[in-house]
């Protein structure tokens, strides 16, 4: 069958342990310096300052963009697809949980 890799919490480890198959625990680290470039997507109220206020969190964060997209939307709103480097994924989810706490942002999530 070849080899087979389980999380440390996979309920099939179990049982793989109890009919004595061959198994051997593994371990890697990500490299720390690693970057990730990844889509974040932002719907605003369309207000002066906006973008810069998205911009001036990312910064103030020490996070990276590497590109921005806009979509002006019919109801007076606009869509910015921004492209950040992060480190991880906790680094995203501060970044998210602080773009959320902006006045005026409807919303800010991953894509």
């Amino acid at each position: 069958k070849g080899l087979v890799m389980h999380r440390s919490n996979c309920s099939n480890l179990e049982h793989i342990k109890e009919k004595n198959a061959q198994w051997m625990e593994i371990d890697w680290k990500s490299d720390e310096n690693e970057l990730f470039e990844v889509g974040i997507s932002c719907l605003i109220e369309n207000r002066s300052g906006r973008l810069a206020a998205i911009a001036n969190t990312l910064a103030n964060l020490g996070v990276n963009i590497e590109n921005i997209e806009q979509q002006e939307k019919p109801d007076s709103t606009r869509l910015f697809h921004i492209t950040v480097v992060i480190t991880n994924i906790i680094q995203l989810n501060n970044v998210l949980d602080q773009l959320n706490k902006l006045p005026h942002l409807i919303s800010a999530e991953r894509i």
